[in-house]
Parts: C-alpha cells; sequence; structure tokens
C-alpha cells in the first residue's frame, strides 16, 4: 500500500491552517478505529494525559484503555520560548513493563524525543505489543509545533480537538515520513495522512517476524538464471 492516501484536489486548494488550538480533521485515528471495531476486544496503550472523554470513546469500541502520560509524568512542565521540550531520561520514562497491546496512541511524542533516543523507546513499546499491534503518531516534517506535547482529545472518530497550551512556536522537527519510518525499526507503514494543518498521522503496524537474513544457499540458489 502506498504511503500517500488523499484524493486529488479540484481547483485551489486552501492551505495549511498551521498547528493551532482547536478541531482538526484526524483520518488516521479513523483508521484505526477501523481496525479496531474489528476484534471483538482490544487493549490500547495511551502515551497522552488522562481524557474522560477518550476513554469513553474507546471503550465504545470495545477497547480497554491504559493510560501512561509520558510527559508529566517524567516531570517535563516546561519548554522554553522557540525551543522544544525533550525527554532525558528516557530509561525512568513511565512505560508498562508487561501487556499484550492491540494500539498504541504515540500522538506529537517523537517531537519531544532525541532521535537517538527514539529506538530505545520503540523497543520498549515493541515488548508490550503483540504480533500486528498498530502505532499511531503524529508528526510535522516543517510546521512549527509548540514547545511541549499537544493535548489531544477525540471529538469524533474522524475528528481530534487539539489542546495546545503555548502560544509560541519551535522549529520544525523535520520529521518526514521516510524519517520516522527509519525511527521505528520493527514496525511497517501502513498509511500516511497528510491534513491541512501541516502535521502528518503516520499509522504503522508491528511486523510479525523480523526481516529472515538470507542464507548463503539462498544467495548461491537467488543467483541463478
Amino acid at each position: 500500500m502506498g504511503w500517500f492516501s488523499r484524493k486529488k484536489p479540484r481547483g485551489q486548494m486552501p492551505g495549511p491552517t498551521g498547528v493551532v488550538s482547536g478541531v482538526h480533521r484526524s483520518p488516521g485515528f479513523s483508521a484505526l478505529c477501523d481496525a479496531l471495531e474489528e476484534r471483538a476486544e482490544s487493549a490500547v496503550l495511551d502515551l497522552g494525559p488522562s481524557s474522560t472523554e477518550n476513554v469513553a470513546f474507546l471503550a465504545k469500541l470495545g477497547a480497554n484503555v491504559q493510560i501512561q502520560d509520558l510527559f508529566r509524568s517524567s516531570g517535563g512542565a516546561h519548554g522554553s520560548r522557540a525551543e522544544i521540550y525533550r525527554f532525558e531520561e528516557i530509561d525512568s520514562l513511565p512505560l508498562p513493563d508487561e501487556g499484550s497491546f492491540d494500539a498504541i496512541l504515540a500522538w506529537d511524542l517523537l517531537h519531544y524525543f532525541n532521535a537517538k533516543d527514539i529506538p530505545v523507546l520503540v523497543d520498549r513499546l515493541a515488548k508490550v505489543s503483540r504480533p500486528g499491534t498498530m502505532l499511531l503518531a503524529s508528526a510535522s516534517a516543517t510546521a512549527p509545533v509548540p514547545p511541549t506535547p499537544i493535548q489531544f482529545k477525540i471529538v469524533r472518530r474522524d475528528r481530534l480537538e487539539y489542546l495546545i497550551s503555548e502560544e509560541t512556536r519551535a522549529e520544525a522537527p523535520e520529521l518526514t515520513p521516510r524519517r520516522v519510518e527509519k525511527l521505528l525499526p520493527g514496525f511497517h507503514p501502513l498509511r500516511i495522512f497528510q491534513l491541512r494543518n501541516g502535521m502528518q498521522e503516520l499509522l504503522f503496524q508491528l511486523r510479525d517476524t523480523e526481516p529472515e537474513e538470507p542464507t548463503p544457499d539462498r544467495l548461491a540458489r537467488g543467483g541463478q538464471g
């Protein structure tokens, strides 16, 4: 399946609205909901702050939700003007030690890790997932982002409300789809949606198995014409 999922524009399309507080389209979350509805029961790991609305909505889909508010639990309460907050003690983040989750809501948290630390985070998430687990992330390649994570509230399956506590914006994280893919070893991309506000929603899935290393015997047979 190709990375991009969008219809061809008819006529002139409006420009980006920007990463601002308010209600925004969320085709990525809608696609995740479609997948969860195919399961009689599921377990979701939400890495954002606790939200009664989010838990209630996911419960209607038959999901049991575990919340791990990484940003606030790590003591990261402030970001400086024009500088993005970074998680510093990745090994001490309050992630679960066990569990078999069917979906992970990573929201925009990839913006707030140093690139070298993201594989450590992903490895910990993979250990509490099962083959086929989906991960939803929001990322910006060119749009400036808040210095601290956005709080996302579910309005309906295709709409999320962005609650942004700071008016300042930090530099664009330059998280292109290909760069995000490289930062998530073990997960493969399913869909990407480009939003008008400059963000992208990326839906990944944990591989069933690790890619098999070719053996010398297979290489020899593969080279025969």
